[in-house]
């Protein structure tokens, strides 16, 4: 019987021992072994599905020729009857011949014996084992990586939880803490084990745990504990009671020994420990139902290996966003997916679709961009999308309050800049508020997101499908321009009313009564902080001011556009970041317009053409066909030809339909009266 174990460092052993590894030299080979004993199904495997996995870069005949290669080294290396073959298509191999440990790991989880099949793990799975030249095999092999890793923490977690319902706290801290180590950025296993060493009175300890483990995350991923899991050390915290001093070493003086020890003129028989104040009530956040666990694990699923759920980030009315990892380019990213109980729902769909056609058409930098979107395999749909860290406007409102004239006036600024560039691509917002308006800490940068409602304008070129029906309300009343509230068609200047009430909020502490005018309410209310300003800062709050008045015009036609309040404000200011890492270099912009619009594909058959063309003169004027004049003209004809093409590269050179302007129609015209007039003097000279 041949040993392969996998679940840690590779090794594989014949049925007498030896080893065998350094028989099947080449990494390959062994990714082939490999491939065949976990993939699962644990059965046949077509060959072109291994062709493709593995030899990719080379033509079909050479790459099964490749495989055949291989199957053949490792029927040699092994023994005739361990790789099987059926017909010309399958392969697979006979776990009669050959024991794996994941297959015994996962055999053992299958009847229950989780004791066992923990047994198993010695470690990551393949751990140190890598084929560089096969990447879609490392994409695999990441994959199942995390499929064990997850099997086997449950399997921990679950034996914990066994041990400390049968009151053996002691065991379920040590199977907690196995857990932890087979995957330590996760947090179940952290909170469970904090809450076991809580119920033993280890709260020390639980302390130190918490405390690693968030100096490891914001190491690692850059992101601090689930709020639930804050709550839960916070409450360890405050339970936590400073044990009594030790005695004091002979030779101590009298007032040091006395450092932190009981009254001497305690009774006799005080208690060292006495009983420990009840302790308060700490409201952690609410548990996760059974359909957000098994949404969680889809993700986990079907996301891996491009993506590694980390954990629920927050749950909304429409969808729930988790944190992921981005493994190929290093960087966290949100996941934006709609909520289980919407699945059957039609409009929600829509409307959540509507979000990621909306921000992915925009490129701002006071815009939350789209990455990309897809679905699951249960059919809910899902995107992907930058992670923020920091805060929405509206909880800096709840811990801060009311903000600044001059904080308000950058706000304004880069939120009108965002609905600006919006409106200019036709869509409309109809949801502006302060919860969709993120603070980027790292960055500075305002940005406004939740596109899920998002209209298009009368002039935008889409005419997406009506999701709302006549006369229907949609987003949130508080904000809802008096068109809005009253059905009307929203436009434009909808969503400067939304940005002049949440302006209002931001800087009085609390959003403007309906019945109130809108000159009344700003002035009665912001008279005072006025009135302690002085000189030009008095000048610009006046400023603002006037903005948000007019933004809370009741008729459409008395409110500035975004792109006025943009203008009167000044330029978004693009934080440094944004400026350094994003705006490339005036060469580099060149050369990206020059391959977007294929000015090589288009440029050099044109030249060649010429070139050729003019071979084919000499021997047509030195046998009379061509007058002399003909080569002038053709020199003529191709400098101002070349100038047309550059013209008409230039504005159609890109993939797609695209309208001919006005300005391509001038440079036409003026290039095409330069060739007549250069072209006439050339005949009429003498």
């Amino acid at each position: 019987m041949i040993e392969f174990r996998v679940l840690g460092s590779l090794d594989l052993r014949g049925s007498e021992g030896q080893d065998l590894l350094s028989v099947l030299s080449q990494p390959k080979r062994l990714a082939l072994l490999v491939y065949l004993a976990l993939a699962s199904p644990r059965g046949f495997h077509r060959r072109d599905r291994l062709v493709g996995l593995f030899w990719p870069e080379l033509d079909q005949d050479r790459a099964r020729a490749a495989l055949r290669k291989s199957l053949h080294y490792l029927r040699r290396s092994l023994g005739e009857g361990t790789v099987l073959s059926r017909g010309d298509e399958a392969v697979g191999l006979d776990f009669q011949r050959i024991w794996c440990d994941v297959v015994a790991f996962e055999e053992a989880l299958e009847r229950g014996a989780l004791e066992e099949a923990l047994k198993f793990c010695r470690g990551r799975l393949l751990d140190g084992f890598s084929t560089p030249e096969s990447s879609d095999f490392e994409q695999w092999l990441e994959a199942e990586r995390r499929h064990f890793q997850r099997q086997a923490v449950d399997a921990a977690c679950h034996l914990g939880d066994r041990a400390a319902e049968g009151g053996d706290l002691a065991a379920a801290i040590q199977w907690m803490e196995r857990a932890r180590d087979l995957d330590p950025l996760q947090e179940r296993p952290v909170r469970k084990l904090l809450q076991f060493l809580d119920r033993s009175g280890e709260r020390s300890r639980a302390i130190r745990l918490y405390e690693t483990f968030s100096v490891r995350l914001r190491e690692e991923l850059e992101v601090e504990p689930a709020p639930e899991t804050q709550a839960l050390a916070q409450s360890i915290r405050t339970r936590e009671k400073p044990r009594p001093a030790a005695a004091a070493p002979a030779g101590l003086a009298a007032g040091e020994a006395s450092l932190g020890t009981p009254d001497a003129e305690a009774p006799a028989h005080r208690e060292d420990h006495p009983e420990e104040p009840e302790a308060p009530e700490i409201r952690l956040a609410p548990r996760r139902s059974h359909a957000e666990s098994s949404l969680e694990e889809e993700l986990r699923n079907d996301l891996a290996p491009a993506l590694e759920v980390v954990r629920l980030l927050g749950r909304g009315s429409m969808a729930n966003v988790y944190l992921a990892r981005e493994a190929p380019l290093k960087r966290l990213v949100a996941v934006k997916v709609l909520a289980p109980d919407l699945a059957g729902d039609r409009t929600a769909r829509l409307r959540f679709e509507r979000e990621a056609q909306a921000a992915a058409r925009l490129y701002h930098p006071n815009i939350c961009t789209v990455f990309s979107v897809g679905t699951l395999a249960s059919g809910l749909p899902y995107l992907v999308m930058p992670y923020v860290k920091g805060r929405s406007l509206a909880e800096r409102l709840k811990a801060e309050g009311r903000l600044p004239p001059a904080e308000l006036r950058r706000i304004l600024r880069d939120v009108s800049a965002a609905l600006a560039a919006a409106h200019r691509m036709g869509i409309i917002h109809r949801d502006v508020r302060p919860d969709n308006v993120l603070h980027d800490e790292e960055s500075g940068r305002l940005l406004l997101c939740d596109f899920g409602i998002a209209g298009i304008l009368e002039t935008g070129e889409d005419r997406p499908t009506q999701i709302t029906a006549t006369n229907e309300r949609v987003g949130s009343p508080t904000y809802m321009s008096p068109e809005q509230l009253n059905g009307d068609p929203p436009t434009d200047r909808t969503d400067v009313y939304s940005l002049g009430v949440m302006a209002y909020e931001l800087l009085t502490g609390r959003p403007p009564r309906a019945l109130e005018s809108a000159r009344a309410r700003v002035e009665a209310a912001l008279s005072t902080a006025a009135e302690a300003l002085s000189g030009e800062a008095e000048k610009a709050h006046r400023e603002v001011l006037d903005l948000i008045q007019r933004c809370l015009s009741t008729h459409p036609l008395h409110r500035p556009s975004a792109a006025d309040i943009m203008r009167k404000l000044g330029p978004a200011a693009v934080p440094q970041d944004v400026e350094d890492d994003e705006r490339p270099d005036p060469l580099s912009e060149l050369l990206r317009r020059v391959r977007e619009r294929r000015f090589l594909w288009i440029i050099i058959p044109y030249i060649l053409g010429v070139f050729a063309t003019f071979q084919s003169i000499d021997p047509l004027e030195a046998r009379g066909y061509l007058p002399e004049i003909s080569f002038p003209l053709l020199v003529t004809g191709a400098l101002y030809g070349f100038v047309a093409v550059t013209i008409l590269t230039w504005f159609h050179g890109k993939k797609g339909r695209q309208t001919v302007p006005v300005i391509e129609m001038g440079l036409l015209a003026i290039v095409a009266a330069a060739w007549f007039v250069t072209s006439l003097f050339v005949l009429l000279k003498p």
